[in-house]
């Protein structure tokens, strides 16, 4: 785990780096600082791509749950935000932000409880 500062000597994001050769590494971070992340990367001297596969993932978990049962039915959280893509808003547990007319029900759950909570 690495730190992006502020200028006051601050935390202002937190990624995890995993390091792929001498001079590649995979950063991953949490996809509510997103933004705020890829503005302390880029700042990074040197090649610097940068990707977000946060909705691919998302997309392709329910093309493969789908994929492998031979249904178009789902289940989702609740309260859960998956994402901006159409996918991914079709099964969004909030409702304004909710974009039906993807194929297949969705069925929204409560989240599990931990065991012990």
């Amino acid at each position: 785990m690495t730190h992006g500062a502020t200028a006051q000597g601050g935390v202002q994001s937190a990624f995890t780096v995993t390091r792929l050769a001498e001079d590649r590494a995979y950063l991953t971070s949490a996809a509510s600082s997103r933004q705020m992340d890829w503005d302390v990367i880029a700042r990074v001297p040197g090649a610097v791509s940068l990707s977000d596969v946060t909705e691919e993932a998302v997309d392709l978990a329910m093309a493969m749950a789908r994929t492998y049962t031979g249904n178009l039915d789902l289940l989702a959280l609740r309260t859960a935000y998956h994402g901006p893509t159409a996918a991914a808003r079709s099964i969004t547990g909030i409702s304004g932000w909710r974009h039906p007319g993807m194929p297949g029900n969705v069925a929204f759950v409560a989240a599990p409880v931990p065991v012990g909570v």
